[in-house]
């Protein structure tokens, strides 16, 4: 019994003392960035997430914005107007990250409602995601064209992050874990083969270790076993998003529907890379690239504002019209 207790003293000073090292070198527990947010996703076994219907109305960031009103539809759409039925014919899916998704705005001010005012003759579906990746847009669009759906354009909104998301590297892991102290979210993920060819994995757990919300040396061994599994992913990012993107779209074109990327914002050398990748490859590219200046961020939160999201609607409406010059009003 003696030694019983002398070693749980051991233990919990050993504890004790990686706890006040830990937090000198500034590793804190986890712990929720924004819990002022609603719970706006739900699991899905095979996107490892999806937008959950329903209406969310939540304080602003900031002391000037009284608050954000969120609208998903049945279907997970975002709103792009007042009702989910529009009258179109034509209909463009918006596919992409919470910067299609317009996280952090209300459903006038995302570019997805914005582009529908601009074009009414058609029927903008914003299906954007916070979180996903270009593997989970493909996911998605494999699975609203095995539901039926036959836009005529799909839009995939993309910015170089989406590198790290499609190979669920470690620093996409840990920023899902820190993100949040209590859900683990199973992420879809891709890697090369033996052959080289795009192998994908179905939503995995990122690790997350018993009481790491508050000790600093649990989140450390959590922290260790995410670097473990994860070495050597983001040396495959690259070559795993161009293939991705090959085969978005191969499937779009295989349902009559045409693709194109659209870079919103990125590191220069990135979209460089991929500018010249998706011309090679004869895919479509809209180029809405633009600087998120501090005017253009949601103050106290960071994602782009309505201004920022106006002028990736004028860029992508101009592109558009040259799609459908015969419908534009003379």
């Amino acid at each position: 019994m003696l030694w019983s207790i002398l070693a749980l003293i051991a233990l919990g000073g050993s504890l004790g003392l990686s706890e006040i090292f830990l937090r000198s070198q500034g590793m804190r527990p986890g712990s929720d960035l924004f819990p002022r947010e609603p719970v706006m996703m739900e699991p899905d076994p095979v996107l490892g997430w999806r937008n959950r219907p329903g209406r969310y109305v939540y304080p602003g960031y900031s002391s000037d914005v009284e608050s954000i009103a969120v609208t998903i539809w049945p279907d997970g759409r975002r709103a792009t107007r007042a009702h989910a039925e529009g009258g179109a014919r034509d209909s463009v899916v918006l596919l992409g990250d919470s910067l299609t998704m317009g996280w952090a705005v209300s459903d006038e001010e995302t570019f997805g409602w914005q582009l529908q005012e601009l074009l009414p003759w058609l029927d903008v579906r914003n299906y954007g995601v916070a979180g996903y990746g270009t593997y989970q847009s493909l996911l998605l669009m494999r699975t609203l064209l095995a539901e039926g759906q036959r836009p005529r354009l799909i839009l995939y909104g993309f910015i170089n992050d989406h590198e790290h998301r499609n190979v669920a590297d470690y620093r996409w892991l840990r920023a899902l874990t820190v993100r949040s102290s209590t859900v683990s979210l199973g992420v879809p993920y891709a890697l090369l083969g033996r052959d080289g060819a795009l192998e994908e994995h179905p939503p995995t757990p990122a690790p997350v270790w018993p009481l790491r919300s508050w000790l600093s040396s649990a989140a450390a061994l959590e922290n260790l076993q995410v670097r473990a599994l994860t070495a050597g992913r983001f040396d495959q990012a690259e070559r795993v998003t161009e293939l991705i993107l090959d085969e978005m779209d191969r499937e779009a074109r295989s349902h009559g529907a045409r693709f194109a990327v659209v870079f919103l914002m990125g590191a220069p050398d990135r979209l460089s890379h991929y500018r010249e990748y998706l011309t090679g490859r004869g895919i479509t590219l809209i180029d809405c690239d633009r600087r998120l200046l501090p005017a253009m961020v949601v103050r106290g939160e960071g994602h782009p504002n309505r201004l920022m999201h106006e002028q990736w609607a004028d860029c992508m409406a101009a592109a558009l019209r040259r799609e459908w010059q015969e419908h534009v009003p003379r």
